[in-house]
């Protein structure tokens, strides 16, 4: 039988390694693919959705704006009424 030089030794080492580090990167993958899955269940509806309203951030913002907007027109208004009626008093 023939022994195994130290060379081949260190070609065995490397090649055990190179496997085994090949597995843990894929199990490492395979651990956080899961994990955010289960974090975003639905990337691909949230892409859809993005396509069929592209711009609904923005509108969401415009609506905040122009609920502010009215609300501040309102309190103007009933400002105005007020010192209108204590003008009259």
């Amino acid at each position: 039988m023939n022994e195994i030089t130290p060379l081949g030794w260190i070609a065995i080492s490397i090649g055990g390694l190179i496997l085994i580090s090949t597995n843990l990167s894929l199990l490492t993958l395979l651990t956080r693919r899961q994990s955010r899955k289960q974090s975003d269940p639905k990337p691909l509806g949230k892409l859809i959705q993005t396509f069929k309203n592209p711009w609904e951030p923005e509108d969401r913002q415009w609506q905040e704006l122009s609920r502010q907007v009215k609300e501040l027109q309102r309190r103007d208004w009933l400002k105005d009424k007020n010192a209108t009626t204590e003008q009259n008093d």
